[in-house]
């Protein structure tokens, strides 16, 4: 009996030292620089807003974040690398909707988009914009479009920054919900998107706001509608989608994800971290300047609407045959 009770006290030492580390190590958090993996190219919707939240981020804290770009394969390439790497907490990902729509489309991918990461906070959103060439388009109003889908089913066509993006799928959402039939033109980027759109080669574009809102400013893409269920601050007077047809979404979100065994001290001073630099104003106004909105989700709610994404992007895949390239 006594060496039971000897060993179950040792194990409870043990068990007791573990966590004491932990907690020593969340204390001291972050002791060096943090890399944090955009697994897209630099330039991109993503590498903006991560680049602003890591340098307030890096000031906060006494360390440096570092943004370190890993591009390749729909961001898998990236993604996959930080799902191996140690959970320490020195190497974080910059994820987006991207994340739960590579797992929905391409055949096989090196991780799960809840089980392989803890979701530390969702930090921005931005809306995917429907839009027309305004000089060479006659249509005025989202409704002037879906009247005239509806009228030639299958002729109009709208250009998006390719086949699987988030722009993508909005479409396609869009298409369900409303019942039209639009021809699907996928471009590698917005930008070649937007220049067959000004050059008349297709009839409107989905695509996100950032990719849009100069030549929207500018006057020569004519905005018909954001996707999310509130209007866009950057564009004010273009309505939603759900203005006209009710119970219609599509958001693209930001945000920072751990490798999986993270320590819940450590995700909770990131946490932290994030919450502290959104309060700043100065910080908002980047992100707004950047074309994307600030929000913030943690912990629990991240992770749901990672999960909620997946399972929707999971069913819209399967039944419009969508396929990442």
């Amino acid at each position: 009996m006594n060496s039971i009770l000897s060993a179950l006290g040792r194990g409870a030492a043990f068990f007791l030292s573990i966590a004491a580390m932990a907690c020593a190590h969340a204390q001291t958090y972050p002791g060096r620089p943090v890399r944090v993996v955009v697994p897209f190219a630099a330039g991109g919707t993503l590498d903006g807003p991560a680049r602003i939240l890591a340098v307030q981020m890096s000031k906060l804290a006494g360390q440096q974040f570092i943004i370190d770009n890993k591009a390749g394969a729909g961001g898998t390439v990236g993604t996959a690398e930080v799902a191996r790497a140690p959970s320490d907490g020195y190497t974080l990902l910059v994820t987006s909707s991207a994340l739960p729509i590579s797992q929905a489309t391409y055949r096989s991918v090196p991780f799960d988009s809840s089980k392989s990461f803890r979701h530390v906070a969702i930090f921005a959103s931005l809306p995917s914009v429907i839009a027309v060439n305004a000089t060479q388009s006659k249509v005025q109003t989202l409704a002037e479009l879906v009247q005239q889908a509806k009228a030639q089913p299958g002729r109009l066509s709208y250009a998006s920054p390719g086949a699987g993006t988030g722009a993508h799928f909005a479409a396609e959402m869009f298409k369900a919900h409303v019942g039209v039939d639009l021809l699907h033109v996928p471009y590698k980027g917005a930008a070649p998107a937007v220049t067959d759109l000004l050059g008349g080669q297709v009839d409107l574009i989905v695509a996100g706001q950032s990719s849009v809102i100069q030549q929207i400013n500018a006057g020569k893409l004519r905005a018909l509608a954001v996707t999310t269920t509130e209007r866009s601050p950057q564009l004010p007077n273009v309505p939603t989608v759900a203005e006209l047809f009710k119970g219609y979404e599509s958001m693209t979100w930001l945000g920072i994800a751990a490798p999986a065994q993270t320590p819940d001290a450590v995700l909770k001073r990131l946490a932290a971290l994030i919450r502290e630099s959104l309060d700043d104003p100065s910080i908002r106004r980047q992100l707004a300047d950047g074309g994307v909105n600030p929000m913030l989700r943690v912990d629990a709610a991240a992770s749901d609407l990672v999960a909620r994404d997946l399972l929707s992007y999971s069913t819209l895949a399967r039944k419009a045959n969508i396929r990442a390239e």
